[in-house]
């Protein structure tokens, strides 16, 4: 914009910058000429969102899970959340948490032993045997 202002580019040649067009090139010139450079920034910036967890409660959730809630996997830990603690939270919100701080469900830790589907025969002693 300062180098439209200045006139070192013209508005066709910003507009092809930008990807916008002519028109809209101008209203942003009377924005910037009213407002400066501020008013390019969304409104929203830097504040937080208004759906975001509180960092008290994340710490609760965790401290719950280490010592009451150990063995229960997330969507049975989310359930007893509001039960037990009247603790509301999503399911991804509660996985995010708990991948943050690299806790795993003791579903997904648990091995299992796959079978196989397709078991290979035994080879036979001499070529063309059959049984």
């Amino acid at each position: 914009m300062e180098k439209l202002l200045n006139n070192e580019i013209t508005k066709k040649r910003a507009a092809k910058i930008l990807d916008l067009s002519i028109r809209r090139i101008e209203q942003l010139m009377k924005i910037y000429d009213t407002q400066n450079m501020t008013s390019f920034a969304h409104h929203s910036r830097g504040r937080t969102a208004y759906n975001k967890t509180k960092p008290e409660i994340c710490e609760n959730i965790l401290n719950l899970y280490k010592t009451k809630y150990i063995d229960f996997n997330f969507i049975h830990f989310k359930e007893k959340l509001l039960e037990n603690e009247k603790i509301k939270t999503s399911y991804s919100v509660l996985y995010n948490l708990m991948s943050l701080n690299q806790i795993k469900s003791p579903r997904k830790q648990k091995l299992r032993k796959k079978d196989k589907s397709h078991p290979l025969r035994e080879r036979r002693k001499y070529f063309g045997e059959l049984l």
